[in-house]
């Protein structure tokens, strides 16, 4: 199983924890301190963490042996391994992995988002039934079916997405900066 989501997503998704074997990604800080803060923090209910430099390898056996890949696919990192499909009619830098890791490893793709509750009582997460006819051969078309996904729930609750996030950082060539 692999989820998406908004930025809430995150910190819902650590409700899932005790109940499943959470195979997350994050991106090791600079500062150690918050290093460890984000390893403490995600790590109390157990299941893996894996930074990205480690590579997609942990997060494949992950799944193999019936862990929940938390995956968060609406960021920007870059050219590699990404294509540029649509997201709100402006082409951005996805990855692909989503669809290659659901190929490797026959995980069901869910799609969830969460909604944050007034006056800080917590999380609902929302999911979807999962993908059919997920993965295709074509992982563009994998790919913007994974941000048309992403847009409606955002377009569901437009204040709580991370607006903030440089989703558009990585253009194509010859675009102009977007920020």
């Amino acid at each position: 199983r692999a989820g998406r989501g908004t930025p809430d997503m995150r910190r819902a998704g650590v409700a899932l924890a005790p109940d499943y074997f959470i195979i997350d990604m994050y991106k090791r800080p600079k500062n150690r301190f918050f290093d460890y803060l984000i390893r403490a923090r995600r790590q109390r209910f157990g299941g893996l963490l894996v930074e990205r430099r480690e590579g997609i390898k942990p997060v494949i056996r992950g799944l193999k042996q019936g862990g929940t890949f938390f995956y968060l696919s609406d960021q920007d990192q870059g050219r590699d391994g990404a294509v540029f499909a649509p997201f709100f009619g402006i082409p951005a830098a996805t990855l692909t992995a989503l669809s290659r890791l659901a190929q490797l490893t026959g995980a069901v793709v869910i799609p969830a988002h969460a909604k944050q509750l007034p006056w800080g009582k917590g999380y609902e997460l929302i999911f979807q039934p999962p993908l059919a006819n997920f993965p295709t051969a074509d992982a563009v078309a994998d790919t913007t079916r994974m941000n048309q996904i992403i847009e409606a729930a955002v377009r569901e609750m437009p204040e709580q997405y991370f607006w903030s996030h440089r989703r558009f950082k990585t253009r194509p060539e010859g675009e102009p900066a977007f920020y």
